[in-house]
């Protein structure tokens, strides 16, 4: 179970970019548009492997790799734009709960992916885990956070599809051209063209550098996230979120304690009860699909 492990260490990976990531959208760049721009010009540093796997694909998979890059970007535009507005573990409440059940969907009537009674079962216990571990007295609802989960699971299960039909390397990279055409796109608007001066003037290079390093981080993460799903079940990949939302709580809690400035978590006796609950049942979860 590999793809399993994969999974599971790129979402802890990116719990630290989620982290970091509500640190400055939230107080440097303050627009959602302008920071997925950023991290789509610079998620297309992908492009110098293309060199190693090129292949044309036939022209309706290449029209779904572009399409699942494109709803990548917009759903980091929603995820981004959700985060300003709540905490980062209230947005990933809503993607946790709502990205796996869609994409379970899509993946049973269209990929005709049948999972294993114990698998459905460990599919439901890391979603519980995922609610125990965010869910709190703040209103969890977030337009922009449901939005982001559909995008979400449309990028995964399109990719999948590409995945199907190309090698790892070639089809990855195709899907990041769509990602890329669409942030260059906005470009064309004077009005984003003056929203990318204004954010880009607020950002010191001491915070841009901190910016490089986790997109850096976070394309890792991607990469071995994407490995995962072309080897395992995309539907299970996707409900392993639990354990980015665990490393996101025990980060947030330890930076809430040594850095309030940074970000601010509930540290109440009750919350840590609950969220050590959700932890619980995401190993839980996660044990069950190793043994099965």
């Amino acid at each position: 179970m590999s793809w399993i492990i994969l999974a599971t260490l790129s979402y802890f990976l990116n719990a630290v970019v989620a982290v970091v990531d509500k640190f400055l959208v939230s107080n440097k760049v303050k627009n959602p548009l302008v920071y997925s721009f950023y991290t789509g010009v610079l998620g297309s540093a992908v492009l110098i492997l293309w060199p190693i796997d090129f292949s044309f694909l036939p022209l309706n998979i290449t029209l779904v790799a572009l399409f699942s890059g494109v709803s990548f970007f917009l759903a980091l535009y929603f995820y981004y734009a959700s985060m300003i507005k709540t905490s980062v573990t209230r947005t990933v409440t809503v993607i946790g709960g709502i990205s796996p059940i869609v994409l379970l969907g899509l993946s049973y009537f269209f990929l005709d992916e049948r999972l294993p009674t114990f698998w459905l079962l460990a599919f439901a216990i890391l979603i519980l885990g995922s609610f125990l571990l965010t869910f709190g007295r703040e209103k969890i609802f977030s337009f922009y956070a449901v939005v982001s989960a559909i995008f979400f699971a449309l990028s995964f299960f399109t990719i999948k599809i590409v995945f199907l039909n190309s090698t790892f390397i070639n089809g990855f990279v195709w899907t990041r051209v769509g990602f890329l055409i669409l942030a260059l796109f906005f470009l064309f608007f004077g009005s984003f063209r003056k929203q990318l001066s204004v954010s880009s003037s607020r950002v010191s290079n001491k915070f841009f550098a901190l910016f490089v390093g986790n997109k850096a981080v976070g394309a890792v993460s991607y990469i071995l996230l994407n490995y995962a799903i072309l080897l395992g079940s995309v539907s299970v990949v996707n409900a392993l979120q639990g354990v980015k939302f665990a490393g996101v709580f025990l980060i947030a809690s330890f930076l809430s304690v040594c850095c309030p400035g940074f970000i601010k978590e509930s540290l109440e006796k009750k919350m840590i009860t609950q969220k050590v609950m959700g932890v619980a049942l995401v190993c839980v979860g996660i044990v069950l699909l190793v043994v099965n």
